[in-house]
């Protein structure tokens, strides 16, 4: 008797075929909004990671300048793009310019510039040096501003950095 019960029973436990189809359909559909999404957010984290990265070298350049010029003397900037000064215990003369869409540093006059910056990174368009001598009060001051370009696939992006360096050591008159 418990058979029979049993085989007359329909079986409506199931999904019909259009019920999976919808709801594959509805999956494939999210998966890929979510995967389109992340691809997005992937490129711009490393557009991003190399904008930092560009950022990072001018900013390093610029801190080495600014600690070496801090602790120098006879600070004097011939043109706009150059500037020379007397390091701490040294006798030659440190000169950073621009040259070649970087920032370098020569001794004296000598023509071997090493390039702080790397071009391959960063392409900076201007560099500028202006010094505020001593007015008695406060000690000699010089404002370095550097403008470049960052440029990533086919997008690009300009940066300008500032920094303000004071004089720590007074000059030296022989």
């Amino acid at each position: 008797m418990r058979t029979e019960k049993f085989r007359n029973q329909k079986l409506t436990a199931g999904f019909t075929l259009i019920e999976l189809m919808v709801s594959v359909s509805i999956f494939i559909i999210v998966a890929f909004v979510v995967t389109g999404t992340f691809i997005v957010a992937m490129d711009a984290y490393r557009k991003a990671q190399q904008v930092r990265l560009v950022i990072d070298n001018v900013n390093y350049a610029m801190d080495a300048m600014a600690l070496e010029i801090r602790e120098g003397t006879n600070y004097s900037s011939d043109a706009g793009d150059t500037f020379s000064f007397r390091p701490l215990g040294s006798d030659s003369s440190t000169v950073y310019k621009f040259k070649d869409y970087t920032i370098c540093k020569s001794i004296d006059s000598d023509p071997v510039c090493l390039p702080l910056t790397d071009p391959k990174i960063a392409t900076i368009d201007h560099l500028n040096f202006q010094p505020f001598p001593s007015d008695g009060v406060r000690p000699p001051m010089v404002r370095i501003n550097v403008y470049g370009l960052v440029k990533i696939g086919k997008t690009s992006s300009n940066f300008n950095i500032q920094t303000t360096v004071t004089q720590r050591n007074p000059d030296i008159t022989i």
